[in-house]
């Protein structure tokens, strides 16, 4: 097949007059379409040779006024969606897909590796201290374990002693019905992810920052891209966790809510899920360099465009778009997008924009936009100055989606197509901030890591969240969280106990009731259920009327067993 070699002016001249002329078989692939135009072939970027897949960035780029020229894009190739089998997968499934069994075990090892270690290094401890209680932990009390501390998130108290008070105004019994406070606070601080033994020197600077929690952020890297592939638009922003203790990485975000704290780059879908993502551990690291893995075009990129490339690698050549900020912008990174067959874009910092973009002066609504082969830079003034970049859009401009209230004057009807798309696209990272917020399990501690784990183990709890909505599911983030906690506290119980029933005798308030007689049962008698699960018959006239299977129970002791533990038979 003959290759047309057409320059961007000729394609244009011949799509806006609708000529007679026949180009090759090519030309039937283009659209006179002003909402998408995707093709097969790049035609605009003539300045890399057409023989060779080589990229070369040109060293200087020609702009011109843009003039309604129709982007050239390509055509989207990848397979998204599920890519395991999950029919009938019920909540706690889809987060065992990423919390998995092994992880939990790997958990339990540590744990128990780090307690060892501990008590083994000192050995002269005080007499009272709770180490001395200490006994190794099992899959299902680690389970337990982290169940308690995602239901902290959702039931908020100051101090974690005061979900173990017994005063009425603060008392919660499902926690000391579910693990003892000390035990608690021992595997709290016992809690570990990775053997201390192999761990570098503090002042080797080649060091692995993250060394703490490298089992767990590999392993969920892994898994968030195993079971789904994210569809067209994904978006690249960072997420912050609040730590304002001392910290060799800890971030300046300004306009964070958190303002101080460590910061995860994320690459999220459009609905939210994350699916992949990197803690940021500072410029020097060698451990978190990801240059290794880059293509040999990009080792001379900077670092923001390196973490887009980065993200980016296994969505590459698809026909992929992508959404940034301008941290992240900048001419040279969309060139080489779109020379792998992905789109993108962004605000731009107006030191990156050319002169002819950065220094024009339009009218408030107005916009002012150049083109440079796939490239297409715009400034629009609304309240303020915005500069766009992008290789999927021209400069044409569509009606603004009402803002809520009564309208301002000062509020711009008409907006450049490119930034109405970006403000309805780029906040997939904020989604998953701003579920998690009101839910947090990320409390307060000494220890970074272990805060950044919980963070890490809630991220894996959204996701299956999407995976769950996406698979028909219709339960919110709240109740999937709560059945998911349920799964864990209750974990190593019989499997016919009735979970519901079992919070409801722990939680409320419940008396003893006398069974009453009726026409055909004259001497009402109920066998005691504490006594029968001890293995002893024992028939009562006395029962709860609150607990929703109306058990028989003795008065002395069995009553009050039943309702204050879990294991009542023991």
């Amino acid at each position: 097949m003959v290759k047309c070699n057409l320059t961007s002016s000729e394609v244009l001249q011949a799509i806006l007059d609708n000529s007679d002329h026949d180009f090759s078989s090519s030309e039937e692939n283009f659209r006179d379409n002003d909402d998408q135009q995707r093709a097969l072939h790049d035609t605009v970027n003539n300045d890399a040779s057409d023989d060779s897949d080589e990229w070369v960035y040109p060293q200087h780029l020609n702009w011109t006024a843009a003039r309604g020229e129709l982007p050239f894009l390509y055509p989207f190739e990848a397979t998204c969606g599920f890519t395991v089998d999950v029919n009938n997968y019920t909540v706690k499934q889809f987060y065992e897909l990423f919390v998995s069994p092994d992880l939990i075990r790997h958990f339990v090892h540590q744990t128990n590796l780090y307690a060892t270690q501990f008590i083994e290094k000192n050995p002269n401890l005080p007499p009272h201290s709770r180490v001395h209680a200490w006994v190794d932990i099992d899959e299902n009390e680690m389970k337990k374990f982290i169940g308690i501390l995602m239901l902290m998130g959702i039931i908020r108290k100051p101090d974690i002693e005061m979900y173990w008070s017994t005063d009425p105004m603060y008392a919660t019994p499902i926690f000391a019905a579910i693990m003892k406070r000390n035990r608690f606070s021992l595997l709290l601080k016992f809690f570990h992810l990775n053997d201390n033994s192999n761990e570098p020197d503090k002042k080797d600077p080649n060091r692995d920052r993250l060394f703490k929690l490298r089992p767990l952020i590999d392993h969920l890297f892994e898994t968030f891209q195993l079971p789904y592939v994210p569809g067209l638009s994904v978006a690249v922003d960072e997420s912050l966790l609040l730590w304002k203790g001392r910290l060799q990485f800890r971030q300046y975000l300004p306009l964070k809510r958190a303002q101080f704290g460590i910061k995860i780059f994320c690459l999220a879908e459009n609905s939210g899920y994350i699916y992949r993502f990197c803690v940021y551990t500072g410029k020097e690291d060698p451990m978190s360099s990801i240059s290794a893995v880059l293509p040999d075009e990009c080792k001379g990129f900077g670092l923001s465009e390196k973490i887009v490339v980065y993200f980016a690698l296994p969505l590459l050549d698809n026909g992929y778009t992508i959404w940034m900020d301008n941290w992240y912008s900048s001419c040279r990174l969309f060139h080489y997008l779109h020379h792998r067959k992905t789109t993108a874009c962004g605000t731009i910092r107006s030191n990156r924009v050319p002169p002819e973009v950065r220094n024009s002066a339009p009218a408030p609504g107005q916009h002012i936009a150049y083109r440079s082969g796939p490239l297409l830079c715009l400034k629009f003034r609304d309240k303020k100055d915005v500069h766009m970049l992008t290789t999927q859009h021209n400069e044409s401009v569509q009606e603004a989606p009402r803002r809520r209230g009564c309208p301002s004057p000062t509020d711009v009807r008409y907006k450049p197509q490119c930034i109405i798309e970006y403000n309805s696209n780029m906040g997939a990272v904020d989604k998953q901030d701003q579920v998690l917020e009101p839910y947090s399990a990320a409390r307060k501690t000494m220890k970074w890591y272990k805060k950044l784990s919980v963070h890490l183990l809630q991220m894996a709890m959204l996701n299956a969240h999407i995976l769950y909505h996406k698979n028909g599911g219709t339960n919110t983030f709240l109740q999937v969280e709560h059945d998911v906690i349920a799964d864990f506290i209750f974990s190593g119980e019989e499997q016919h106990a009735d979970r519901v029933g079992a919070v409801v005798r722990l939680t409320e308030r419940h008396f003893p009731d006398k069974l009453k007689p009726t026409t055909t049962w004259t001497k009402p008698q109920a066998r005691c259920r504490v006594c029968s699960k001890k293995g002893q018959r024992r028939d009562v006239k006395t029962f709860c009327s609150k607990c929703p299977s109306n058990p028989g129970l003795c008065a002395v002791p069995c009553f009050g067993q039943w309702h204050s533990k879990l294991k009542y038979w023991e």
